[in-house]
């Protein structure tokens, strides 16, 4: 494949595929790599996006407002790099606003990065999904501009989110944007609790699925899995805003969740 026509069917690509690319026609010594890509960068052709990572220009155009999908970027940061939590629903098409940053789930480690006041948060796959080396379970792929990304189901997301709703936004956001996904496996959800082995997470999804029984079909026999998984000790949904006791979950519920303040008219 040649360098233009790469170019046009790798919109966001790295050093090591550039590579793999100059490897096929025994052109890739670390020299020869550096020398082509410092020659598209001066020329417009490439904007560099971190060391390692660039982002291909339309000819003609201003590389410092060239539009970068920051989905592409961020999921090219790792190479086992999966957007998740919020911006899964984002990806996805579910969530109920955007934000100015990217969630992306990620076993190493990184610094904090910033692309044009966009920012990229990572966090690593729980403890008990790294020790079965199953994190890339309920990670689907999605076309971006003709590359594939990781991202985590709408199930997993789901569980993922009220798990850490600091990665999720306002509860508002959360449960508005789980809402608007029309349809859930709950078996899968189910497993992925089971999974994860966290009960916490647990009660909140089995509260979740409890209140949306009917729109989502959840049964008995599904409700009764998560039961007999959930906390055995009275949990916060969220520490910081406490809530009211819903003793079938031992779960303190925010108010506002609880009573969908968001809905009530002003």
């Amino acid at each position: 494949m040649k360098t233009a026509e790469f170019f046009a069917v790798h919109p966001v690509f790295t050093r090591k595929e550039f590579t793999a690319l100059l490897d096929a026609g025994d052109m890739a010594s670390p020299d020869a790599v550096t020398t082509l890509l410092q020659h598209h960068l001066r020329s417009g052709r490439l904007l560099l996006l971190r060391p390692g990572l660039y982002a291909v220009v339309q000819p003609g155009t201003d590389p410092a407002h060239w539009p970068v999908d920051m989905f592409l970027l961020s999921s090219r940061l790792t190479d086992d790099a999966v957007i998740s939590h919020h911006s899964a629903l984002e990806l996805l098409g579910y969530a109920y606003t955007t934000q100015q940053r990217v969630v992306i789930t990620t076993r190493h480690h990184m610094r904090p990065f910033q692309f044009r006041g966009i920012d990229v948060v990572t966090t690593q796959p729980s403890g008990a999904l790294m020790l079965q080396n199953a994190d890339t379970f309920l990670v689907d792929m999605v076309d971006r501009q003709g590359l594939d990304v990781q991202v985590t189901s709408p199930e997993r997301t789901l569980v993922d989110v009220l798990e850490r709703p600091r990665l999720g936004g306002s509860w508002e956001e959360i449960w508005r944007s789980l809402e608007s996904v029309p349809v859930y496996n709950v078996d899968q959800i189910i497993s992925y609790a089971k999974l994860l082995g966290n009960a916490i997470a647990v009660s909140k999804a089995g509260f979740f699925l409890e209140q949306h029984r009917r729109r989502y079909q959840v049964t008995a026999g599904q409700l009764a899995s998560l039961h007999a998984l959930q906390s055995g000790s009275v949990v916060y949904m969220d520490r910081h805003v406490g809530g009211t006791s819903v003793p079938g979950w031992n779960l303190i519920v925010p108010k506002d969740v609880l009573h969908r303040s968001w809905e009530e008219p002003v």
